[in-house]
């Protein structure tokens, strides 16, 4: 049995993120919304968009959906967290 491949990630694995996002986070409550994209080589390789940008009004999370970020040091950490494990 082989599994689609693309830039080297197998499809049904990064679908599992997916769900565990919509699992723990989404329909838990925790998170109103996520959004993730992986890219490899400057390739898009999977994108994941899912709940709402306002809970109150119905409003889903889209591609375009603007975040405000009021704290940059955890992204920055985190950047430089997996440039250092990569």
């Amino acid at each position: 049995m082989t599994q689609a491949t693309f830039q080297g990630f197998a499809r049904d694995r990064l679908s599992r993120i997916d769900r565990f996002i919509d699992d723990k986070y989404i329909k838990s409550g925790k998170l109103p919304g996520a959004q993730l994209q992986i890219l490899r080589k400057g390739e898009l390789v999977h994108q994941m968009v899912l709940g709402h940008a306002d809970l109150e009004r119905g409003i889903p999370v889209t591609p375009e959906t603007v975040y405000r970020i009021y704290s940059m040091t955890k992204p920055i950490t985190s950047l430089a967290f997996m440039m250092l494990v990569e």
